[in-house]
């Protein structure tokens, strides 16, 4: 438990297939206060005091990823609380 922290996750996905393929990754904890998810284009912003304009579909906050035939791509999680989770 670090209140003044953050937690940072890099992974790296890769498409072996011919075809596009879409992945969710779901964060296993509604009550992690703030996420940033950065696909390499755009930072993403969720977590129980950053909902998504429009809510979302799940209890965890979940981001969908798009890799095209043989793509590859690192993908990188930022994740903050002030409480514990």
């Amino acid at each position: 438990f670090l209140p003044h922290s953050a937690v940072w996750g890099k992974f790296t996905l890769t498409n072996t297939t011919k075809e596009p393929i879409t992945k969710i990754l779901e964060y296993a904890n509604p009550e992690t206060e703030k996420i940033l998810f950065y696909d390499g284009k755009k930072g993403l912003l969720d977590g129980m005091w950053n909902m998504p304009k429009g809510g979302r579909e799940s209890l965890n906050p979940a981001f969908k990823i798009h890799l095209e035939a043989f793509e590859s791509r690192v993908f990188y999680l930022r994740v903050h609380s002030d409480i514990t989770t």
